[in-house]
């Protein structure tokens, strides 16, 4: 096919116009997107830190409650409504992480505690609460929470136990003042 001159230039105009108005339209989506996630960012803040405030008020629940006695099972259900909270928490902010270190004390107790109650109940879970034990010396130290050689008491599992609360509580007094309300 021969063309003229003429139909070849005003071809190439017309591809050229085609090309450009393809970019320019995939230009204008992303920038519509850009625009779209900044709107939104503000928004994921603001929810992480009312997450992160059902977290803490969750968190506040525990203390309370440890504070004025608590049985295993309404124990148990406050640190599996806390876990619930965090779940809901961006992790990356370093409140999330902070109030996350308080939740983890509150859990290894919970851990501690379910395994007393497994050694009391079936009187097998002996091991378990030592390896709990453990993981609690890890923890602190410079405590002393039981003689390796002579094994475990109850004794060691309320010391342990309390210990762990303590922490928590400790923490969540320091973090609470960088909370935003």
């Amino acid at each position: 096919m021969n063309l003229s001159r003429a139909s070849r230039f005003i071809l190439c105009l017309v591809l050229s116009s085609l090309l450009v108005m393809g970019c320019s339209n995939k230009q204008e989506e992303a920038s519509n997107k850009r625009e779209e996630e900044d709107r939104f960012i503000p928004q994921k803040e603001e929810i992480n830190k009312k997450n992160c405030f059902a977290a803490y008020k969750a968190l506040k629940r525990i203390e309370a409650m440890v504070e004025s006695g608590v049985t295993f099972q309404e124990y148990s259900r406050a640190v599996s409504a806390a876990k619930l909270e965090f779940n809901l928490i961006k992790e990356s902010s370093m409140m999330a992480k902070k109030l996350k270190e308080v939740f983890d004390y509150y859990q290894k107790a919970k851990d501690l505690w379910m395994a007393k109650r497994k050694y009391d109940a079936t009187d097998t879970g002996g091991p378990e609460v030592a390896k709990q034990l453990r993981i609690v010396k890890k923890l602190f130290p410079e405590k002393k929470i039981f003689h390796y050689r002579s094994g475990w008491a109850n004794v060691d599992v309320e010391r342990a136990m309390q210990l762990l609360w303590a922490k928590a509580f400790q923490l969540l007094k320091k973090y609470e003042i960088e909370l935003p309300h």
